[in-house]
């Protein structure tokens, strides 16, 4: 189960991977399950039909076209799972994903900045710690000072990341 707070996105249409019912093809029929592999206009054109057209996977394994009308009910709500559960008294430190403290965003930044640290400096970030595991958090404290990474910082450490990119040469593969 998923604890926290946690916002519930509603999803505005199909998509890839939802898992779909079929209306059925006579009264008092059952739906038909399906999965959704495209969907979009673009799918089969030569459906004139107000809405989308999806690409459906049955359960005998044959991709059909069908109109996005034909589908019972709305998309599901998507419940985001990256987020920390509520731990017990008593069971230790929170490590992994329960760990963390702040958001994806921030985090990524957290990481770029250790790793940006770590290629300045190793003997810096491996001092950092005491034992075989590294905190996060903990490491980027002790070597940068603090456990947020500041506006300034963040704008250096993406300028950095932009460079790399830049100087970056993709050379093609070369067959013998």
């Amino acid at each position: 189960s998923v604890s926290g707070k946690v916002k519930a996105i509603q999803a505005e249409s199909w998509s890839a991977g939802h898992r779909v019912r079929l209306q059925p093809e006579a009264p008092g029929r059952p739906a038909r399950p399906a999965v959704v592999l495209r969907v979009g206009n673009e799918v089969a054109p030569s459906h004139a039909s107000n809405s989308e057209t999806c690409v459906v996977l049955m359960n005998d394994e044959t991709e059909t076209a069908i109109d996005g009308r034909q589908l019972v009910g709305s998309p599901p709500t998507a419940v985001p799972l990256l987020v920390p559960q509520k731990r017990q008294l008593g069971s230790g430190p929170p490590t992994g994903l329960e760990g963390r403290s702040a958001t994806p965003q921030m985090q990524r930044l957290q990481v770029l900045a250790l790793v940006s640290s770590a290629v300045r400096d190793l003997d810096l970030v491996m001092g950092a710690t005491s034992g075989s595991r590294l905190s996060l958090e903990e490491v980027l404290t002790q070597v940068c000072g603090e456990e947020e990474v500041s506006e300034e910082a963040a704008a250096a450490l993406e300028e950095g990341l932009k460079q790399a990119r830049e100087a970056l040469t993709m050379l093609p593969a070369q067959v013998d």
